[in-house]
């Protein structure tokens, strides 16, 4: 009896992949860390600012289109991640019809708030949308292990270009580096290579850093191990101290959930990992990034979030006010003093203000737009997806692991509602539980003598 006879979808065979297949995992791997990219942001805006948003967002169309019955049909571990993220689109949904009835958002800004709504509500659905599908598309090993071998050519070609950026070969300003800095423009005397800030780089290099590190892609091991040593050293030099939430958040999975014989070779890397933050915050105080009053930008980080916690105590966050609807909210009557030291904050504020505000918190923007049930069914999809794939630990259990904890500690300082590294690592997690309770594919002819 085959796999469908039981009602359970088969994946198609675990072969040689397809051309295709190779070039799209090749550029989505490439695509995951970019925040910024000027032909696609440009023309779609937020949805087109991080470039494998359109990627994945159209891949996963063709895949519907290619095969609906295979790539919607779920399997019950699947459904255990899907439903809950759908709740949460529910709840966010179901808050802005409330805020239009009780008329919290006020009209007559810059930005419309049924506008924002669509906008950011459908970039949440199209989060989902890649989930579901690409769940289903990583239950084939092949593509698994080929995201994997990605890993290291992808975070040489990003260290080639941050230091290319510090030598002056290339500039921040012209040419190709000028397609990955964002329309505010750039005045930071640091590299970032192909992101458009340094904070961005670090980010990166904790993502693919850390898996690098702990994850085996080969025989030999110390290849990969450098390459992730470069990947922090790069970090600090530059200062983007983004990374410490990146790597602080793996490291504390990899404690937690590591089976036994892998822990005792966390006990040096442990110690270099307290090495390097105590490195990491000598240079953000010595760089006053720390300290309200000199550094703007950090005030404007903390204090936003902060907004949007206040917001949500005052009463919002217990029924949410709707996708997209935080920009309305950003008033001085939830921010504390210290942030209206900040001209970026007061231009937030402001009617005419053309850009949407950031929480830079994406738990505490989630809390206030699809309130306390939202937050709740968002968390427990993630915290799912970690403990599922604990049950069968393998290394692609802790590559998957690596990058989905990795997001989520980068989202600690960031509020999109579609990150393309977030929504690859959950779906290469469930695709691989999935992989592991139903029936595998036969072998193909050209296998059987392997």
């Amino acid at each position: 009896m085959t796999g469908l006879e039981q009602g359970v979808a088969v994946p198609p065979s675990s072969g040689s992949l397809k051309w295709h297949d190779a070039t799209y995992v090749f550029l989505l791997m490439l695509l995951l860390p970019m925040d910024w990219f000027a032909p696609t942001g440009a023309l779609l805006r937020e949805f087109g600012a991080k470039p494998a948003v359109p990627l994945m967002v159209l891949a996963s169309l063709a895949l519907i289109a290619k095969a609906p019955g295979y790539y919607l049909r779920l399997t019950p571990s699947e459904t255990r991640i899907a439903r809950p993220l759908a709740v949460t689109l529910l709840l966010g949904s179901a808050a802005f019809f409330l805020n239009m009835l009780l008329r919290w958002s006020a009209f007559g800004r810059e930005k419309n708030p049924a506008v924002q709504f669509v906008g950011q509500g459908g970039l949440y659905a199209a989060f989902l949308l890649v989930v579901v599908v690409h769940q289903r598309y990583f239950q084939v090993e092949a593509r698994r292990k080929l995201a994997m071998r990605m890993l290291a050519p992808v975070a040489l070609v990003y260290l080639a270009a941050v230091f290319a950026d510090a030598l002056g070969l290339l500039s921040h300003s012209h040419g190709l580096l000028a397609l990955f800095r964002s329309e505010a423009g750039y005045d930071d005397v640091r590299p970032a290579g192909l992101l458009s800030e340094p904070s961005y780089f670090g980010a990166f290099a904790g993502m693919y850093g850390t898996p690098l590190m702990f994850v085996r892609m080969g025989r030999k091991r110390w290849p990969y191990v450098t390459l992730g040593i470069l990947l922090f050293l790069a970090s600090l030099l530059i200062r983007a101290k983004t990374f410490l939430p990146v790597i602080a958040a793996q490291f504390l999975v990899l404690l937690l959930c590591r089976k036994r014989p892998g822990k005792s070779r966390l006990i040096p890397a442990t110690i270099g990992l307290v090495a390097l933050v105590l490195i990491a915050m000598f240079l953000v105080v010595s760089n006053s990034a720390l300290d309200l009053q000199e550094n703007l930008s950090s005030a404007m980080r903390f204090g936003s979030a902060l907004l949007c916690l206040r917001a949500s105590l005052a009463g919002y966050g217990l029924t949410g006010i709707g996708f997209g609807q935080f920009h309305f909210f950003y008033r001085p009557e939830f921010a504390p003093s210290f942030l209206m030291n900040s001209y970026e904050a007061l231009s937030s504020m402001a009617p005419g203000a053309a850009s949407r505000a950031s929480a830079f918190n994406l738990y505490a923007r989630i809390l206030l737009e699809a309130g306390v049930g939202g937050l709740a069914t968002f968390l427990l999809a993630m915290y799912r997806v970690i403990k599922e794939a604990r049950i069968g630990w393998s290394f692609q259990a802790e590559f998957g692991i690596l990058i989905v904890v990795g997001s989520l500690g980068f989202l600690l300082t960031q509020d999109s509602l579609f990150l393309p590294s977030l929504a690859m690592g959950v779906a290469f997690l469930s695709g691989l539980r999935a992989s592991l309770q139903i029936p595998q594919p036969d072998i193909l002819p050209n296998q059987a003598t392997r």
